[in-house]
């Protein structure tokens, strides 16, 4: 038996700190990266394990709300002029529409 190493991946949005080195048959985080946020998802190492790369993991689903706007409005949305603590302009949604918009950005690949 062997423990596990945390994977090589391009993602700059995850976080396998907490997986450097995984002792067979324990659990571990992945995590997302500041800015990004979300909830950690679990890695485990198998209990029987005789790879150094057999880490098992699945990706959490990172976001982040500081993303560029874009240059187009879409339909159903407004953009508002924000004049508090010098932030940025937010979106509401447009005349004739109704509810709360939440801004995210998801990056992939």
């Amino acid at each position: 038996r062997v423990g596990c190493l945390a994977p090589e991946v391009s993602e700059c949005d995850l976080d396998f700190s907490n997986c450097s080195l995984v002792q067979a048959g324990e659990p571990c985080e992945v995590r997302c990266r500041e800015p990004y946020e979300g909830e950690p998802s679990v890695a485990s190492c198998h209990p029987d394990n005789t790879d150094l790369r057999g880490l098992q993991w699945s990706r959490p689903y990172c976001r982040t709300s500081a993303c560029p706007d874009l240059a187009l409005e879409p339909r159903g949305y407004a953009r508002r002029e924000k004049v508090v603590n010098n932030a940025t302009d937010e979106w509401v949604c447009a005349m004739g529409y109704g509810g709360v918009v939440d801004k995210w950005c998801n990056y992939t690949q």
